[in-house]
């Protein structure tokens, strides 16, 4: 078997999990498996922006240990424990997938496996540098890249030739801009 026949579908996954919490609601069931995995939906859904997926990777992940004192702690009828076990069971695939997925929509988040390095879970930055676009920024549009060459990234000189002083007249008396008193005479 290749590797693309065994990759899981977070979509899917969570499409899964979101019936079997749907199912398990009118029962004595954890309350926020529901709405989390509705979240889930949406946020797999939005590709404009990966903070909504990253958010969900972190409850998820949260959300298991939950599940582990949620059943500990409460009684709960033999099939919808078998439900719940099955869902807690498939969060941790549905966490990789879902990590899985960030990575391949571009997002970097340190310690969690990522080799390209740098960036954290929450910022997703990465190697780059954030600047205001506009003449403090020497013209960028916006952002550089750490990893470009200084050579690339330096603006180049300037060729416009030097500004020339203003000519000095020749009349005597004060001047116009004197930095002296002018005491005006009646």
């Amino acid at each position: 078997m290749s590797y693309n026949q065994l990759s899981l579908d977070a979509p899917s996954l969570i499409l899964i999990q979101t019936s079997i919490a749907f199912i398990v609601t009118p029962f004595t069931a954890p309350v926020y498996n529901f709405p989390l995995f509705l979240f889930g939906q949406y946020a797999s859904e939005k590709t404009d922006t990966n903070e909504p997926l990253r958010l969900f990777s972190g409850m998820l992940g949260l959300s298991i240990l939950f599940d582990f004192i949620w059943l500990l702690r409460e009684d709960w009828n033999k099939l919808i424990g078998l439900l719940i076990i099955i869902n807690m069971m498939v969060k941790g695939p549905t966490f990789f997938a879902v990590l899985t997925a960030l990575r391949f929509r571009g997002d970097r988040f340190g310690g969690l496996g990522d080799s390209g390095g740098g960036g954290s879970l929450s910022s997703g930055a990465g190697n780059t540098v954030w600047s205001m676009p506009g003449a403090f920024s020497g013209g960028k549009p916006g952002y550089q890249n750490i990893d470009d060459d200084l050579e690339e990234a330096a603006p180049a000189p300037s060729t416009a030739p030097p500004r020339q002083p203003p000519p000095v007249s020749a009349a005597p008396g004060p001047a116009s801009h004197s930095h002296q008193a002018q005491v005006p005479t009646q």
